[in-house]
């Protein structure tokens, strides 16, 4: 009699980590621009450049650009100072070897600016940075016995979320992107953001066809000296390759950038009428199946003595994703009563604050506008926005984020009035534990017992132990004790209960 087991292997998640990182510099204004006056906004974008894994630690290297908007003294037209650095960022992770599979992706939080000069500012960045580490990783799990007459059994079901793989993929986006016909020719970019999602994504044998979105925003200089902000959409698919990759898989997208220019092109008569796109993505891929394996967690013998020994079996997996509307609504009253929204930005949080006994959650968010004062000034204004959700189940803790949430910023008697839309994805980690049976030592045969010439014997529950535990003790198949006493098979009978215990003959 041995017991029988059955090899899982799939990709343990061994680190995922979400940490902030912040910087300080001190930028300078080229030659070329004037002075400096009064900060109207600061923006940014961190770029993911490389990666090294050594024994227990994990270091990224990325970069920056701040861009800064300010005004002079002599006009109202808004200039540009754009300060790139770079940095690492060393964290300790147990368990991670040079040979992990590691996705990664970073954004900024904030980025704020404060003059120190008329040709210098203090520049404070804080980014996020989310590191992903896998492992190949297989559990012996025992699933039954050879040979087991006389032995009774009990199975647990053990549900998990498995990683089956995880790749990234480096690639270059290009897109031409035409401006307008009403905002004439451009004279420079002033900030422009990136936002990249997928749409669909189509699994083939060993690989997969990744279908997404880019949504380019940019605030553009024309030539005449004005501020304008222009939207552009644009699709595209990516290819990778993935050892594994199957139908039937659950597949998790991610992007992150490492690069991004976006510059004013000449057309044949010499006027910019379109915008170069160049961006360097990192395409972050996970595949994960929904597994279900049958374990055998105890057992005890009929006829001979059986002593098993326990373990605690854990499987590590990645959790159900959820989706789910968010909304949010906001007044601003600036100092400067509004006439015209110039720009905005939103930067949502990291970190969720979940109320499960009350079924919702709220997802704190940074507004950023831009807008023209009454008296023709330029000005910005911030708010904090709480995104609220419901949940639809109680989850103690999990991943939370919003992709891109729509803002609508409406003037109204001077003021602005706010409304977010968003679709927040919550993802738990998921690590699924149960006690199986290790091995076991077979005994003698039970000597008699004095019931042998019974068939049946009554016995008083005492409303504490459970049928299994009742069938263990006279050493009786708890399917026929179920069966007898029309109770389920690991059931508590109530106390007082007078119970038919089919004996051995």
């Amino acid at each position: 009699m041995e017991l029988q087991n059955q090899l899982v292997r799939y990709e343990r998640q061994v680190a995922r980590q979400t940490v902030q990182h912040e910087e300080v510099t001190e930028g300078v204004l080229s030659d070329l621009l004037p002075d400096l006056a009064r900060i109207v906004d600061t923006s940014g974008t961190v770029f993911l450049r490389d990666w090294e894994v050594t024994q227990d630690e994990l270091l990224l290297k990325c970069a920056a650009k701040v861009t800064v908007l300010y005004l002079t003294e002599e006009d109202s037209r808004l200039y540009c100072m754009e300060m790139p650095l770079s940095f690492t960022h060393r964290m300790e992770v147990r368990g991670v070897t040079p040979g992990c599979e590691v996705l990664c992706s970073v954004r900024l939080l904030s980025a704020d600016a404060r003059i120190l000069g008329p040709r210098r500012a203090a520049i404070r960045l804080q980014a996020v940075l989310s590191p992903r580490v896998y492992v190949p990783a297989e559990e012996s799990c025992p699933v039954g016995v050879t040979d087991g007459e006389g032995v009774c059994l009990r199975y647990t079901a053990l549900p998990y979320r498995a990683v089956m793989g995880a790749a990234y993929k480096n690639f270059t986006l290009v897109e031409d992107v035409d401006i307008p016909e009403d905002f004439g020719a451009l004279q420079s970019v002033l900030r422009a953001e990136l936002r990249l999602r997928e749409t669909d994504v189509k699994l083939l044998p060993g690989r997969a066809v990744v279908k997404a979105e880019a949504e380019l925003i940019a605030l553009c200089e024309t030539v005449e000296g004005g501020s304008r902000r222009m939207q552009h959409r644009f699709g595209f698919s990516q290819m990778i390759d993935l050892a594994g990759a199957e139908e039937g898989l659950f597949p998790a997208v991610e992007f992150t950038l490492r690069s991004l220019e976006l510059d004013p092109a000449l057309d044949l008569s010499g006027d910019s009428r379109y915008l170069s796109l160049s961006a360097g993505v990192i395409l972050n891929l996970e595949l994960s199946r929904q597994e279900e394996i049958r374990v055998l967690s105890d057992l005890y013998g009929t006829r001979q003595e059986i002593r098993p020994s326990y373990r605690e079996l854990r499987l590590y997996g990645s959790g159900e994703m959820q989706s789910c509307p968010a909304s949010a609504r906001e007044r601003i009253e600036p100092a400067v009563a509004a006439v015209r929204i110039l720009d905005w930005q939103v930067q949502v949080d990291t970190e969720a604050e979940l109320l499960p006994e009350e079924g919702q959650g709220s997802l704190g968010t940074m507004v950023c506008l831009l807008y023209e004062g009454e008296d023709g000034g330029i000005y910005s204004a911030s708010r904090r926005v709480p995104l609220r959700f419901a949940l639809t189940q109680a989850i103690p803790s999990a991943a939370v984020w919003a992709d891109a949430p729509e803002l609508s910023a409406v003037i109204s008697g001077g003021g602005i009035d706010l409304r977010l839309e968003a679709t927040v994805s919550l993802k738990t980690g998921e690590e699924t534990a149960v006690t199986v049976v290790e091995s076991m030592e077979p005994g003698e045969a039970y000597a008699p017992d004095g019931y042998t010439g019974l068939s049946v014997l009554l016995r008083r529950a005492d409303g504490a132990e459970s049928l299994w535990q009742i069938a263990r003790e006279y050493h009786v198949d708890a399917d026929a004790l179920s069966q007898a006493n029309h109770l389920e098979r690991d059931s508590i009978p109530e106390s007082g209960a007078l119970l038919l215990i089919p004996m051995r003959k």
